[in-house]
């Protein structure tokens, strides 16, 4: 049986609580006050993060860095995410965390975390002005300076990824 992801939103959590956690393997995230928690991910999920961090870093302009998680994203005083994979401007990576929406967030879908990064996570990436942001799933088209990642699909028994190719992007 695969682990699970909790919403807990039965009330209001603050980024000080979530803090206060004691560390337990899980990743603990707020989104709009909910305290969001995710098992650990497991090695067939690691091997998609690792290869897409390749793709990305083989492609990524030198005022860009990729990073993957965990890194604390805040969005809001309610909001702290941590994506798979994420790309900012170098002057937004300053200090521990990052403060504001990444260019580009990726969540590496997996049975226990698809439907909490697809219809929480990524909507709310989308609302803090991240210009793109996608489950590694389904995205066919994620710009990163004019060139889009497309291309076969990774799979594995809990999780897949878009290997990504270059093409020119075409505006929306």
């Amino acid at each position: 049986m695969d682990a699970m992801t909790f919403v807990l939103d039965d009330r209001v959590w603050t980024r000080e609580e979530r803090d206060a956690l004691p560390p337990d393997g899980s990743r603990h995230e707020l989104l709009d006050g909910a305290l969001i928690v995710t098992p650990s991910p497991g090695i067939p999920h690691q091997r998609m993060v690792v290869g897409l961090s390749r793709l990305l870093l083989a492609s990524c302009p030198a005022d860009l860095e990729v990073f993957f998680g965990p890194l604390d994203v805040t969005l809001a005083s309610d909001t702290v995410l941590v994506p798979d994979l994420l790309v900012v401007h170098r002057s937004q990576a300053t200090g521990a965390t990052l403060d504001g929406g990444p260019l580009l967030a990726i969540e590496v879908a997996s049975s226990s975390t698809r439907i909490v990064d697809r219809n929480l996570k990524l909507p709310r990436f989308e609302r803090a002005g991240c210009p793109r942001s996608g489950s590694s799933t389904r995205s066919t088209h994620r710009s990163l300076r004019g060139n889009c990642a497309t291309g076969t699909t990774w799979r594995s028994p809990t999780s897949s990824v878009r290997r990504a190719g270059r093409q020119p992007c075409r505006s929306p």
